[in-house]
């Protein structure tokens, strides 16, 4: 997800733009030549089909998975939900009332069926993602509460 910017000044310095897209830019197009830039090639965190998508159009289909965390037997890797809410300013940032119910609600779901395969049950194995910090901070305090 990229940066929001309104600023037309910003733009012209290309802010609109992640600083890892700029950097990737500024090394791998301007400076073909340099040996200063280095890839990461193994990951050890992300199941293959998460890292897929990377690998195929950053990486030159060079990265590799190396987890040896198991799938769940029920859920893909990766899923994405649409939910229709309004963000709200909170605390220097924002949040959405309706994806944090959305989050609660699969962060529920996969904790009411954790597989035998990862033995015990480990809710900080569950990463929450959003734009917004509060967001992610509210909806994983009000997950784990109603999950333990």
């Amino acid at each position: 997800m990229g940066p929001e910017v309104y600023s037309r000044y910003a733009r012209a310095w290309g802010l609109q733009r992640s600083l890892p897209e700029r950097l990737f830019d500024y090394y791998c197009e301007k400076k073909p030549s340099d040996d200063s830039v280095m890839f990461l090639t193994e990951n050890y965190r992300s199941h293959p089909v998460i890292l897929q998508f990377p690998s195929d159009n950053f990486y030159g289909k060079e990265l590799i998975a190396r987890s040896e965390h198991l799938a769940h037997p029920r859920f893909e890797p990766l899923l994405f939900f649409s939910v229709d809410g309004v963000e709200e300013a909170r605390e220097n940032s924002f949040i959405n009332a309706a994806e944090v119910e959305e989050i609660v609600k699969r962060v529920e779901l996969l904790a009411n069926d954790w597989p035998e395969e990862w033995k015990k049950k480990d809710l900080s194995q569950i990463g929450v993602i959003s734009a917004y910090m509060t967001q992610v901070l509210y909806s994983s305090s009000l997950a784990l509460r109603k999950c333990q």
